[in-house]
């Protein structure tokens, strides 16, 4: 589990990636922690959830049915990957535009 310290830096790390992600509107950071990525039928979150688990090391819950637990707003999302965290995980990911095409 993230300490208080990590947790703010976990949020705004996923912030700073999920506005890179989803760049149809510019959204503030309290409006990206607000935002649900499953509100927008263009764009699958699976992505999303999976870039955020590798980064982390979080596993997904899989007896959770809203995105092994990743899912929900993006505040939500936080929290998940805090409370599963090991504290030492945190992997170079990139995202690519493979999908897109």
């Amino acid at each position: 589990m993230a300490t208080r310290e990590q947790r703010a830096k976990i949020e705004a790390d996923i912030v700073a990636l999920v506005a890179t992600i989803y760049t149809d509107e510019k959204r503030t950071p309290e409006q990206i922690l607000a935002f649900d990525p499953d509100d927008l039928d263009e764009q699958d979150p699976a992505k999303l959830y999976t870039v955020l688990g590798e980064r982390y090391g979080v596993e997904p819950d899989e007896r959770d049915d809203n995105h092994g637990g990743f899912g929900g707003t993006i505040a939500n999302t936080v929290d998940y990957i805090a409370k599963h965290w090991d504290g030492r995980t945190l992997n170079d990911v990139e995202l690519d535009d493979d999908d897109d095409e």
